[in-house]
């Protein structure tokens, strides 16, 4: 029976290393059928439950098999691995001390204490987890998924080039490991077109991995955001040139910002030509989506470009193009988070099918990756958007700056409001999504980037129509006046004396007479 056992365990774990985890579980649930209280296959369970990011049933399941034989460290390991990723932290802990008390030196128990730590922010707690995880790493023999993890711990701790140097010297060693591989993809700090290579690379060698799929979507959708900023980014810059006196300084800035603005355009289109075609011919689709953000980007380009130099000119009516350049990018990306939020889904439900995993109604790790990241981000623009606020806020000193001020106003607000309403609609689309606390916390932004909008929209329309005023005062229309009269003008004058000078004439001499007859 022993060795039975034995036999179904390999074929379990092959079958994983393979990826079908429907044919282990099925294979090992068979096996239990026949001894339900064998810690072995309660383990094997357990291992393909993990597989497939069942962590509930994962605790169930290492429960039973640690009831079996108590001291199968393992299932401990497992136990809290699971723990970790409930945030059941009381369960974690209590397993990770047993694992230490008992094998000193494993190196997944120091990686979960570090996992585990990162809950003390505090200066010692930074510490702390640094030391858990190079005792990991040191235990470990510097092990690819020890090195990521670690790498994953920095960019936690904020520390992005410690993370980026632990991949760069776990890739040394592991050059072909996929996952250090794409956390280097993944990562803020890396450029895009280094990231494009080196998930395009991977995906050359397994087309059909819907992980890697997934992560070349990321990425992206992460370089289309970072362009589609320069559709508000540069209307600010162009307004904030209009806020400093008229002279050759602004002139040169608003050429200086145009010629930037349109070099980011032109890297984009050189940049396009090196996507696979599958994503080039997405990219020239006729979906509706990619009609929004093609004729939004090109809309709002124009307005705000259009919009800067007029009112660096001095035609403060100007500041409505700035306006509508940051509506037409709200268009855009309203439109791409909806497909991002399609992609998440699709990949996620792939990975599931994949790994023969039955989420249930909850949002796979991709969907709940997103939206954790666009959560983030509504609390994190609010706050850089603050200096700009200042501007906006602050007095003009004529119609001009004014308009250049209150343009400012909209533009954050209105991407205030746009990250903010992000995070609450992708919440709301799942089940397991940030706290109901969480999501009433922004209420307060809301409601400030809400007045801010009210308040600079009409400091735009005031110093637009305050401008007209005085443009129609500086040319008055100039009208005859018929209230008094000239009686001096219809008095008769003496007509003019005209000299007519007096001819004197001569005789002419007599004609002789010819003879020549009358007749």
């Amino acid at each position: 029976m022993a060795d039975e056992i034995d036999g179904v365990v390999y074929r379990a774990e092959s079958f994983l290393a393979l990826g079908r985890s429907d044919r282990a579980e099925t294979l090992v649930r068979e096996a239990l059928a026949q001894a339900p209280r064998d810690a072995r296959l309660l383990l094997a369970l357990a291992r393909v439950l993990d597989d497939q990011e069942r962590w509930s049933d994962v605790l169930t399941t290492t429960e039973a098999a640690l009831v079996a034989d108590p001291d199968l460290v393992p299932a401990h390991i497992l136990r809290a691995w699971a723990a970790y990723r409930l945030q059941r932290w009381d369960v974690m802990d209590q397993h990770v001390s047993v694992v230490l008390a008992r094998e000193p030196e494993n190196p997944v128990a120091h990686m979960c204490r570090a996992l585990s730590g990162l809950r003390d922010t505090s200066p010692a707690g930074r510490v702390r987890v640094r030391e858990s995880y190079l005792l990991a790493l040191e235990y470990s023999g510097g092990a690819a998924w020890f090195v990521r993890t670690a790498a994953e711990i920095e960019v936690h701790l904020g520390n992005t080039a410690e993370a980026r140097r632990l991949v760069d010297e776990g890739l040394e060693r592991f050059p072909t490991d996929t996952g250090l591989l794409m956390t280097k993809a993944g990562f803020d700090g890396t450029p895009t077109e280094e990231s494009l290579d080196i998930v395009s690379g991977m995906l050359a060698g397994s087309p059909t991995d819907p992980r890697l799929q997934a992560m070349f979507d990321s990425v992206v959708s992460r370089r289309r955001r970072r362009l589609l900023t320069m559709l508000w980014f540069m209307p600010v810059l162009l307004a904030l040139g209009c806020v400093v006196p008229g002279g050759g300084f602004r002139a040169a800035w608003v050429a200086l910002v145009l010629v930037a603005g349109f070099l980011v355009f032109g890297v984009r289109s050189a940049t396009l030509e090196r996507l696979p075609d599958p994503v080039r011919e997405e990219l020239a689709s006729r979906a509706p989506w990619r009609l929004v953000t093609r004729y939004g980007a090109t809309l709002a380009v124009v307005a705000g470009a259009g919009g800067g130099v007029v009112l660096s000119m001095g035609g403060v009516f100007g500041a409505w193009g700035l306006v509508v350049a940051v509506l037409a990018w709200a268009a855009t990306r309203a439109a791409g988070l909806g497909y991002e939020r399609a992609q998440a889904r699709r990949a996620d439900d792939a990975i599931a099918a994949e790994s023969g995993a039955d989420r249930g109604s909850r949002a796979g790790p991709l969907t709940s990756r997103l939206v954790r990241e666009r959560f983030r981000h509504a609390f994190v623009v609010p706050v850089l958007l603050l200096p700009l606020v200042f501007v906006a806020l602050f007095p003009g000193a004529s119609p001009e700056d004014e308009a250049a001020r209150s343009a400012i106003g909209v533009i954050a607000a209105v991407v205030a409001l746009v990250a903010v309403a992000e995070a609450v609609v992708l919440t709301a689309s799942v089940a397991d999504g940030p706290s109901a606390r969480g999501v009433l916390l922004v209420v307060v932004p809301v409601l400030l980037a809400g007045a801010l909008l009210v308040t600079s929209t009409g400091g735009v329309a005031d110093a637009v129509r305050e401008w007209g005023a005085q443009e129609r005062s500086r040319t008055p229309l100039v009208v005859p006046s018929t209230t008094t009269f000239d009686p001096d003008r219809f008095t008769p004058r003496p007509a003019p004396t005209v000299s007519i000078p007096t001819f004197e004439f001569q005789e002419f001499p007599e004609i002789p007479d010819l003879g020549v007859p009358e007749g």
